[in-house]
């Protein structure tokens, strides 16, 4: 398994436009305040971090690294996205490095209309969270979704991880 680096929005307008089930995975590491890391440290979390990651997700799939965190565009059911999120954590866990960090991975279902999904921000719901988090959002289904205070439903899976 592995990713292509390349554009998550055409990705995502790609995979809406043909009506293949997935999601927009935002993958971001969250440090501790204290002690706080090294600027060196923490680059070096965040790329070995990238090649675990582009090693876990599925053919097909496409990534790049957003400053501090990861974007990925991933096919498949909720179930199946659920379970490489499973994957990805373990991954990112079971290293010494990048088990410096809490992993929130955050799926936003593709459906329809892709701008949904690429502006949809379930920051809020991740804020509040803490550890490692798995989040599924589906962005609002209504016809004027682009009303403020129009909210993706969001939902938390467990990790299935348990830190040693």
């Amino acid at each position: 398994m592995t990713a292509t680096i390349g554009d998550t929005g055409a990705a995502v307008r790609s995979l809406a436009f043909a009506g293949t089930p997935g999601a927009l995975v935002l993958i971001a590491p969250r440090f501790a305040a204290e002690p706080p890391l090294a600027r060196e440290d923490e680059a070096s979390i965040l790329e070995t971090a990238w090649a675990r990651i582009a090693g876990r997700l599925p053919d097909g799939a496409v990534a790049r690294r957003v400053g501090r965190s990861i974007d990925a565009v991933v096919a498949g059911s909720r179930d199946e996205l659920i379970a490489v999120a499973r994957g990805v954590i373990a991954s990112l866990i079971g290293d010494r490095g990048t088990a410096r960090a809490r992993w929130q991975i955050a799926m936003i279902k593709i459906a329809g209309d892709p701008d949904r999904a690429l502006m949809c921000d379930p920051g809020d719901d991740l804020a509040a969270r803490e550890g490692d988090v798995i989040a599924w959002a589906e962005p609002d289904d209504r016809d004027d979704w682009r009303i403020a205070g129009r909210y993706p439903a969001v939902t938390f899976e467990p990790t299935l991880i348990v830190r040693r």
